[in-house]
């Protein structure tokens, strides 16, 4: 929970401060409006995490406030409303990151001499692209449960869901291992990229100011 409240404020701090200098015509103003998004996001998930472990404490009862918690934002999220305009975010930012990988645009970000960059572009661009591949199979499942919301006992899919549409693909397997690699190389390049991000700390004190 403290890694997601941590990511929640880098990205209220990327899109406020304009870390990366988006600036604010329409492209800018669209990229740090996702940014703002996906800090709300990581800020559902926290609750929504923190609901899960509250619940899990108070076994002996009826469940407590922890329960309520997840009980509020599953049926949030499995409106039919809510499930098509989270399919239509997860898409654009599945595509965005494999777009990112395709164009190295993750380069610009980093201040790193060139041996080190290129240790980074290999395992950048898997990992970006694994992230972005998961991020769509998250928007069709969400798909789906769009299609299926308010049907009686119609199912909520997850994480299970998710692995076993790709299992059931062909090679499903080989898919299942591949995908395991390059959210490790994202994790990976995750850690390059705090050690050697580019981030404009005089134009946030300006602002701070």
């Amino acid at each position: 929970m403290c890694g997601m409240v941590s990511y929640l404020i880098w990205r209220f701090i990327q899109a406020i401060f304009d870390t990366d200098k988006h600036g604010l015509g329409f492209k800018g103003a669209a990229i740090r409006g996702g940014l703002i998004a996906s800090g709300v996001t990581y800020g559902i998930l926290t609750v929504f995490t923190f609901g899960l472990w509250n619940g899990s404490q108070g076994n002996d009862g009826d469940g407590g406030g922890g329960s309520q918690i997840v009980d509020f934002i599953v049926s949030i999220v499995g409106s039919q409303a809510v499930a098509y305009a989270l399919t239509a975010v997860f898409i654009g930012v599945g595509i965005a990151h494999i777009a990112k990988a395709v164009r190295k645009g993750y380069a610009r970000h980093f201040e790193a001499p060139q041996r080190v960059m290129d240790f980074v572009h290999p395992i950048a661009r898997t990992g970006l692209t694994a992230r972005g591949l998961s991020f769509l199979v998250v928007a069709f499942l969400l798909f789906y449960r769009g299609l299926n919301a308010g049907g009686e006992g119609s199912p909520t899919p997850g994480v299970e869901d998710a692995l076993s549409f790709v299992q059931g693909l062909p090679f499903g397997g080989i898919l299942l291992g591949a995908m395991g690699v390059g959210l490790t190389a994202f994790a990976v390049y995750s850690i390059l990229e705090a050690v050697w991000r580019r981030i404009n700390v005089e134009d946030a004190d300006a602002i701070g100011r």
